[in-house]
């Protein structure tokens, strides 16, 4: 059984990262390539991408050439990111510090080659979490207005 938050790194990510990456001034995917390019059945795709929509990571639409249960010759219409995919992706800042660290840890995670600083960064990540967003946004803001000072 496939966790969701396996699935987030496996499925969504790469597929938020195509879209990124689709040629300037693309407005359309077709399902098939993604799918090809990414190892993933064209269904699989034109689901996660219709929950990437509805969760506002991307903008646009699936459009199916004709009723079928096959997906290739379907096509993603309107391609981009929205704003939420936007900002996870690093294109736009994050809204608030406390988001902007924790996407900066997942990032630096992702990069890190070795096992005891990679297990050491998901600690802190973990204890960023296990603190919440009120008391982590708090702790940053305090920090940053004690630099601030002293500039």
């Amino acid at each position: 059984m496939t966790v969701p938050q396996d699935r987030w790194h496996r499925v969504a990510i790469p597929l938020l990262q195509a879209v990124a990456e689709l040629p300037a001034g693309t407005s359309r995917a077709n399902l098939g390539a993604l799918g090809r390019d990414l190892g993933f059945d064209p269904i699989e795709v034109a689901g996660e991408l219709e929950a990437l929509i509805e969760a506002g990571y991307l903008r646009g639409s699936i459009k199916r050439a004709w009723p079928s249960d096959d997906a290739r010759p379907w096509f993603y219409v309107n391609a981009g990111l929205a704003e939420r995919g936007l900002r996870l992706l690093g294109y736009w800042p994050a809204e608030d510090p406390y988001e902007a660290l924790l996407q900066r840890l997942e990032q630096r995670i992702d990069e890190e080659p070795e096992p005891e600083r990679k297990s050491r960064l998901q600690r802190l990540r973990d204890g960023l979490i296990s603190l919440g967003r009120d008391v982590g946004s708090d702790l940053i803001a305090s920090v940053l207005m004690e630099l601030g000072r002293g500039l």
